[in-house]
Parts: C-alpha cells; sequence; structure tokens
C-alpha cells in the first residue's frame, strides 16, 4: 500500500509518484507479508517527495553548435528559476550513456559529435533531465598539401605548389603574409628570398570557414656566381702548369672536382688542353673551362732534325704545326728568317746549303728546334730508281683505310732499312718502316687517310741511309700518290627531289678528344645528332680494342 490509493501484490515493486508531498509530511508505505497458515506483518516505511525544483535547459557555444574539425562545442546548463538548494549534482550525457570523465559541472566541452543532454540532481536526489539534447557538427577541414623542392641554390627558380579544394589561399613565409600570392596555387619565391633558411605556410580557408593548413621548410643555399681560373706556366726544366680556380663568393666548405679527376682547388698538369672543374657548395654547383696552352714540344718533332741531302732539282719546304701559334719563326744560321704570330706557320722554302731551325710558341713558353743540316751538293746517286703504285684496293674496316702495293726499285746489292712518310701529313702509312733489297721490292702498306682529308693527291718520301765510302748515305726518293675516296665515309648531304636540285641539309655532329697527343688516359666528348651510337677504338690493324654502347646524344667517355 503506497499511501495513495495505488497498492501492489509484486515483491519488489516500483511506483513513481506523480504529486509531491510536503516535503515535512511523508508518504506511509506499507508492506504486509502474508503466509500460508493466514499470519500477516505488517511493515511501514516513510517516503518523502520533495516538489520539483529544476526547470532549466543545455545551450551550446557556438549556438548552433558547428564548428570545424579540431574545433571544440562548449555546452551548458542553464537554470530557469531553479528553486533547489547549491551544490547540485551534474551527470552528462550522451545518448544513453554518461560521458566518461565528464566533470561535475554545469559545463561539458566536447570535440566529438553525440547526442548530448544532462542529469541535474538535488543535494537529496532528485534527478531532472534537461529537455534539450544537442548535437554538435563537426564541419571537415578543406585537404591542403604543398608541393616542392625543399633545397634550392640562390638564383635557380623557387616554386612551390598547393594541391587544395578550397578556393581562399594564403601564403606565409616566417609567419610573414605574402599577399602577392593569395588565392594562387602556385608560388614562385625566386625573387623574394635570399640564401637562408625558411618555413613555407599556405593557409586554406573552405566556404563554411574551416581553416586548414600545410607548412614546409626549405633552405636556399649560397650559390657561387663564377669561377676565376688562376693559370701559372713553368717553362724549365720541364713543362708545368699549375692551375687555382677561385670561386666567386669564396667559401672553405666548397669541393672541387677537376676533369683529370682531381679533387684540389689547385692542380699542376703537365700538358696542355681544356681542363674543366666543378666547384660545389652545399648542393649548388658551378663549372668552369680553362684551355691551357699546349707544351710546345708537343709539336717541334714535326720539324726534321740532323742531316739531309737533295740531289734532286726541285725545291724542298718545311711546314709547321697544323694549329696557330702565338709565334713562330723560321731561322736561318741562327736568325729569324720568316715569322709571324696568331697564326699557322707559312711553309718555308730551303733556300741553300744552311743550318735551318724552327721556334715556336704555345703560350708563355718558346722552343727552338735542333737544327737541320740540309745540302744539296756531294751527292752521290740515290739508290733508289723508282717507286710505284701497282695496285689500290679498299679494306673491309670499319673506317676508311686502303692495301697499297708499291713496287720500289733499289740499285743497291747491299740491303738496308727505310722509312716512307706522307710528306703533308694526309695519310698514315703502316709499315712506315721496312727493308729494301736490291732490285725490284713489292711492298704492301695500309694507308689510313687523317681528318680532315678525304681524298685527293699527297706525297710521299722513302728515306734510308746506305753505307758508302765516307760512312752512311741518306738516299731520298720522293713521289706524287693518288689517295681516292672510301665510299660510305664521305659526307653525305640532302636527297635530289623530283627536279633533281640538290636539297642540302647540313648535320652537325663533333668529338672532341683531349689531350692529344695522349700518353695513358684520353677524354671523348662528343655532340651527336643521335642518341642511339656506338663508340668503338681500334688499332692501328684495325682490331677492335674498345667498344661502348652511349646512353645519350651528348656527353663524356673516358
Amino acid at each position: 500500500d503506497f499511501g495513495d490509493g495505488a497498492q501492489n501484490t509484486l515483491e519488489s515493486p516500483s511506483r513513481v509518484f506523480n504529486l509531491p508531498a510536503d516535503h515535512t509530511i511523508p508518504y506511509t508505505v506499507t508492506c504486509t507479508v502474508t503466509n500460508q497458515y493466514g499470519c500477516s506483518r505488517i511493515i511501514p516505511i516513510d517516503v518523502y517527495i520533495p516538489e520539483e525544483c529544476f526547470f532549466g535547459d543545455i545551450v551550446a557555444n557556438p549556438t548552433n553548435a558547428i564548428v570545424c574539425k579540431n574545433e571544440t562545442v562548449e555546452l551548458t546548463y542553464v537554470p530557469d528559476n531553479d528553486n533547489c538548494t547549491a551544490n547540485n549534482s551534474y551527470v552528462w550525457m550522451n545518448g544513453s550513456d554518461a560521458v566518461v570523465g565528464a566533470p561535475n559541472s554545469s559545463q561539458l566541452t566536447v570535440s566529438t559529435t553525440g547526442f548530448y543532454w544532462v542529469k541535474v540532481i538535488s543535494e537529496d536526489g532528485c534527478e531532472y533531465a534537461s529537455p534539450t539534447q544537442i548535437k554538435p557538427v563537426f564541419n571537415t577541414l578543406p585537404n591542403v598539401k604543398l608541393f616542392g623542392e625543399s633545397t634550392f641554390c640562390e638564383g635557380e627558380e623557387v616554386k612551390l605548389q598547393v594541391s587544395t579544394s578550397a578556393a581562399n589561399i594564403r601564403w606565409f613565409i616566417n609567419g610573414n603574409l605574402y599577399s602577392q600570392f593569395n588565392d594562387q596555387l602556385q608560388a614562385v619565391l625566386s625573387t623574394v628570398l635570399s640564401a637562408g633558411n625558411y618555413v613555407v605556410l599556405v593557409e586554406v580557408t573552405s566556404t563554411d570557414g574551416c581553416i586548414n593548413s600545410a607548412s614546409q621548410t626549405i633552405s636556399i643555399e649560397e650559390a657561387i656566381h663564377g669561377i676565376d681560373m688562376d693559370v701559372s706556366i713553368q717553362c724549365t726544366p720541364s713543362y708545368e702548369v699549375t692551375i687555382t680556380a677561385n670561386p666567386q663568393p669564396a667559401n672553405p666548405a666548397i669541393t672541387y672536382n677537376w676533369s683529370n679527376g682531381e679533387t684540389t682547388q689547385s692542380i699542376v698538369v703537365t700538358d696542355g688542353g681544356p681542363y674543366k672543374v666543378t666547384a660545389t657548395l652545399g648542393g649548388c654547383s658551378f663549372s668552369e673551362v680553362v684551355d691551357v696552352p699546349k707544351n710546345p714540344e708537343d709539336y717541334i718533332w714535326i720539324f726534321p732534325t740532323g742531316c739531309y741531302t737533295d740531289c734532286s732539282t726541285n725545291l724542298n719546304y718545311l711546314i709547321g704545326p697544323t694549329l696557330p701559334l702565338v709565334e713562330w719563326s723560321w731561322n736561318l744560321d741562327g736568325q729569324s728568317d720568316q715569322s709571324g704570330g696568331g697564326s699557322f706557320a707559312t711553309p718555308y722554302t730551303l733556300i741553300k746549303d744552311s743550318a735551318y731551325t724552327f721556334t715556336l710558341t704555345t703560350g708563355e713558353c718558346a722552343l727552338e728546334s735542333a737544327p737541320l743540316d740540309y745540302s744539296t751538293t756531294r751527292c752521290d746517286k740515290c739508290k733508289i730508281e723508282t717507286a710505284t703504285v701497282k695496285e689500290v684496293t679498299v679494306n673491309n674496316t670499319p673506317y676508311c683505310s686502303f692495301t697499297y702495293t708499291l713496287a720500289i726499285y733499289s740499285n743497291t746489292t747491299t740491303p738496308y732499312q727505310a722509312t716512307i712518310i706522307d710528306d703533308m701529313g694526309n695519310v698514315l702509312i703502316i709499315p712506315s718502316s721496312f727493308t729494301l733489297v736490291g732490285g725490284p721490292n713489292y711492298i704492301q702498306f695500309t694507308v689510313i687517310p687523317q681528318n680532315p682529308f678525304t681524298g685527293g693527291t699527297t706525297h710521299w718520301t722513302i728515306q734510308g741511309s746506305v753505307p758508302g765510302e765516307f760512312g752512311y748515305e741518306d738516299c731520298f726518293y720522293d713521289f706524287e700518290v693518288r689517295i681516292p675516296t672510301c665510299d660510305g665515309f664521305s659526307t653525305k648531304i640532302g636527297n635530289m627531289n623530283e627536279d633533281k636540285t640538290a636539297n642540302l641539309v647540313v648535320e652537325t655532329q663533333e668529338i672532341k678528344i683531349y689531350p692529344n697527343p695522349a700518353k695513358d688516359n684520353v677524354t671523348i666528348n662528343y655532340t651527336l645528332n643521335t642518341s642511339t651510337a656506338t663508340l668503338e677504338i681500334y688499332d692501328l690493324a684495325g682490331r677492335s680494342i674498345s667498344q661502348k654502347v652511349l646512353s645519350s646524344s651528348t656527353g663524356e667517355e673516358q
């Protein structure tokens, strides 16, 4: 009996009292328990039902409870003429579950979505459920991502790009806004940044006002703007060149890499030619090439020395190296007879019996040849009667070469060693020395035209020394030889159109080989008109000694 007219026969009933009682006058609830024998026991209890005292509700800040991801919504219970005593208890709920870790406070800060409400409990245990449930909305942030290198060299293009779905874009460098890049997906920072480290941040805003950002640290390294080459040449006792690279600006952290493999700032070389150095500071490099004058000894070999006797009536002449010289001089009896500078040495006619020398200067060093003793008197009859070409065949080699069969008639009975050379340097003759016996000699030679000679008339000289009355005597035989053109090796230009008019197309290809002459190593620098080519090196006998497939149309091999 619940004291308000309601009754129940359950062992554990529950009862909701709809009307509060005077807090001083309780409801008297009695429980009558009767056994099977009809014996009863009445158990009374007083129940106090206080009056309702909470009338408030919860509100959100912001009021619409809509924020961006990573932001929060603050929920607050606001009383409405509540008349309960202080020290109320608050239980914040998300749906049917209590919020874990929620404070016993009239405020709750949330960062995840849900259905939030609050239980307010008075000090005498009465619970009040807020009539409103608030569902916060956390809008997704706009996507943003930065793309670009993190390290740049001073002076090169510094370009960053942003990928985002937002239309409102702002660029910041070290916290400062660069408004000239507003709403741009790309920022070229080359003109606004000098060497140093920077933090680049891009802030994007979506249409619902949510802000997201991405940042990247970039480093702009100080660049080398140029390299001055200091070249010091020592002529004696041996040719020696000291090359020093002086980068601008100077920095002790710079590393060096020379084309000859050296890694120091200064190198010492014993021959001329192009030398390339690459100076690197951090990740930035700068290259420079210096052309060092050649050692004069590289070219003085062309001048003949010793005694030379010519009994013919033809005029003989001397030729110099095939390159422009700083200074050159043909000397007669120790005095300059013909000279020039900045040009090729003019061929020099031997005008009388005398001693001749040649002086050349390739850079700072001058060198005079050993003398040539030239004589046209006291000549015995030449020991070679005739030398004629009997047969010429084209060799099946990857380069242009021929086999020449010469008939050489010697009128001496004593065998002797002879040499054969091309006076103009137009072809290479192999072998260059051979033995002549008395009478006819049939000798085969391999003849290789030398660039840029592609065929035509040249002059050969056979020279030998035979024993005579006063020791060995020189014997010379000079004759003219016709060199044909190798099919397939001549320059091919253009095609013929329907009107048979030549349509010329010049294709430029270039190969540089240095040093020349080479001793141990040689560098081949090439520029071709095709990206697929094979580099092959042959010896003078036509045997392949090296082969490599090139991977690009330009490059350098050693």
